[in-house]
């Protein structure tokens, strides 16, 4: 497991730039750069937790192709 920043694989972030565009081009936004994080809101409803399941399988699929 990864414990810091510096033990990321700097080609990972190849992958990390498909599945952010993939993401973007379905209306989902998240950090541009692999070495932020992101957080869900207690203001996201179950709904939007579907949504950005769905959208970020898609993300997934596209990256590892």
């Amino acid at each position: 497991s990864i414990r810091s920043a510096s033990e990321i694989d700097p080609e990972s972030m190849e992958i990390y730039r498909t599945f952010y565009h993939t993401l973007l081009e379905n209306g989902f936004y998240i950090g541009p750069s692999g070495y932020e994080v992101g957080f869900v809101s207690a203001a996201h409803s179950e709904d939007d937790i579907a949504k950005a399941a769905k959208i970020i399988c898609i993300a997934l699929d596209a990256a590892l192709a």
